[in-house]
């Protein structure tokens, strides 16, 4: 199975910001083109990928000699496709004012169509071509190594050459056009699954180029939202180092004390010398109450040799925790409670779930002798096989 041309289309993502431009009277766009080879009565779309989706702005079916027109108002410079009902597309980077021409043979849409009118647009066409001349190199790849699928080629040393010598190009071209929106387009360029640029491994990347885009258009949707996705992924991603700097494998394990059935304080420090089961869970959680009832095996085999279970419920009433550890049956090691703040419980926000970086359900650590965190997001069925290496006979 060949690789099928993939026109990339920009990264969709969430936009809070409205911003209004002061409307330019010279703010109408005229797109008028030529569609030879075309199906006849060819429906053409027009389309603009817009921060949140792409939408359908206008259509027109070719007339006789295969031309077609569009005229529309334009506030600020945005992307477009001119699409065919066959799901062949074009795409534009359009500003306001622009009179565009485009002449485009449905034999080969990608490689034949030119655009004048419009540098943004030319530049944009420049880059589709430059993927589809590679994917066309790589299918030859593949069909030379009989392989189904681009990742069976991945060791290939052409392969490789190819790859790396794309990537310069676009490099290269994001060099030259730093202010331009199209630098958005080749920077999020991809050819099937495979991306030319990771913004986690090209963090420092992404940021310079957007920083760039935002200062020369500070109001464009394009680019604020280009932008905020940045920095939303640089914020997540230290918040992510911040807590494996606490809670990383290796580290000693943050203190908790918290009140049990009894209204007796616990601290997960007073088990230092075992080996702890650190786990957050809720009484309302099923596929917790499963784990925890496999975990009474497992704790009856193992908490003579130095087992021992610290279980933390969150997001509860106290009656519904006090009913489920006696249905299950579960009472049998530390379960503590992070109390209720008010009627709703919000205390998945609490200190210790914070601390620990909790997001779902059910969350486990595992806690040597020393209180150093020796694994954690394992399974039920995972633990298992952890505790009985850890036990086994010298």
């Amino acid at each position: 199975m060949f690789l099928r041309l993939i026109i990339p289309l920009l990264i969709i993502l969430p936009y809070s910001l409205c911003v209004f431009s002061q409307e330019n009277p010279n703010s109408n766009v005229t797109i008028s083109g030529i569609y030879e080879n075309s199906i006849s009565n060819e429906k053409i779309f027009l389309c603009e990928i817009d921060i949140n989706g792409i939408v359908l702005k206008d259509s027109s079916i070719l007339n006789v000699d295969n031309k077609f027109n569009f005229n529309f108002h334009l506030v600020d410079e945005s992307f477009f496709l001119i699409k065919t009902s066959q799901n062949e597309a074009i795409k534009l980077l359009i500003k306001p004012g622009e009179d565009i021409r485009i002449h485009a043979d449905g034999s080969n849409l990608i490689k034949s169509y030119t655009v004048e009118g419009s540098a943004g647009s030319e530049l944009i066409r420049q880059l589709e071509v430059t993927l589809y001349d590679l994917t066309l190199k790589v299918n030859v790849l593949l069909q030379k190594s009989n392989a189904q699928e681009i990742t069976n080629i991945y060791a290939d040393s052409v392969f490789k050459l190819l790859i790396t010598s794309h990537r310069l190009y676009l490099e290269q071209f994001i060099h030259d056009n730093t202010f331009s929106l199209s630098a958005i387009n080749a920077i999020h360029q991809r050819m099937g699954q495979l991306l030319f640029f990771n913004m986690d491994k090209d963090t420092d990347f992404f940021e310079q180029l957007g920083r760039k885009l935002l200062s020369a258009h500070p109001n464009n949707k394009h680019c604020r939202s280009f932008f905020t996705s940045i920095m939303s992924f640089i914020n997540e991603k230290r918040r992510l180092e911040i807590l494996e700097e606490r809670t990383g494998i290796g580290k000693i394990a943050p203190d908790i004390i918290l009140l049990d059935k009894d209204s007796v304080p616990h601290k997960l420090s007073d088990l230092s010398g075992k080996l702890v089961l650190l786990k957050f869970w809720n009484p309302n959680c099923d596929r917790c109450r499963s784990e925890n009832k496999e975990l009474i095996t497992l704790y009856n085999l193992y908490k003579n040799q130095g087992f021992e279970i610290f279980a933390v419920s969150i997001g509860t009433f106290r009656e519904e925790w006090l009913q489920v550890l006696t249905e299950d049956s579960t009472d049998l090691w530390q379960n503590v409670k992070i109390p209720e703040e008010g009627v709703n419980i919000p205390n998945m926000a609490s200190h210790f779930v914070a601390l620990y970086g909790i997001e779902f359900i059910p969350y486990s650590f595992l806690i040597n002798k020393d209180g150093k965190i020796i694994n954690k997001g394992f399974s039920i069925e995972e633990l298992n096989n952890i505790l009985k290496d850890f036990f086994k006979e010298p």
